[in-house]
């Protein structure tokens, strides 16, 4: 299913962690649509800025998925609840990650709730280098960075403030 010119609700679902276990992992109405907005509204915006292929590394997931990749509880990744709007890791080839994780973050004007520039969960490569964007009702507009080597450790880098 064709979400916007660029992305597939595929790219949102698969995971090779589902298909090796069996799991279904498809969103609900109301999922469907976050994502969708999620989709057009940021990705979609940061794949024409950088005028490059945009990867999601890791979309919805189910809570059956969530529990097989070892995600939090109330992972936005689920979207949730009324508050947790969703949540979105991904990569853009070729651009430098950091500097994504800036623009969207601080130059891009987009509304998020957390953005973490997370490096360093491989230490043999950046291959799984990503960045998470995450929308809720009730954004903070907190951004993080310094994850080190899968340990989760994360450094306040920024706040943005309402203009």
């Amino acid at each position: 299913m064709k979400l916007t010119p660029h992305f597939s609700l595929r790219e949102w679902t698969e995971s090779p962690t589902a298909q090796e276990l069996g799991i279904v992992n498809f969103p609900n109405a109301i999922q469907l649509e976050r994502i969708c907005w999620i989709t057009l509204f940021v990705l979609e915006r940061v794949r024409d800025y950088y005028q490059r292929l945009l990867v999601i590394t890791s979309g919805f997931r189910c809570p059956q998925l969530n529990q097989a990749v070892g995600g939090m509880l109330n992972s936005a990744h689920l979207f949730p609840s009324e508050t947790f709007l969703g949540a979105v890791d991904f990569q853009v080839p070729g651009a430098n990650l950091r500097d994504v994780f800036n623009f969207v973050a601080f130059d891009s004007h987009l509304p998020y709730d957390q953005m973490i520039l997370e490096t360093g969960k491989n230490r043999d490569s950046a291959a799984d280098d990503c960045i998470h964007y995450a929308i809720s009702s009730e954004p903070r507009l907190e951004a993080l960075t310094g994850m080190t080597q899968g340990q989760g450790i994360y450094t306040r880098i920024y706040e943005r403030l309402n203009v």
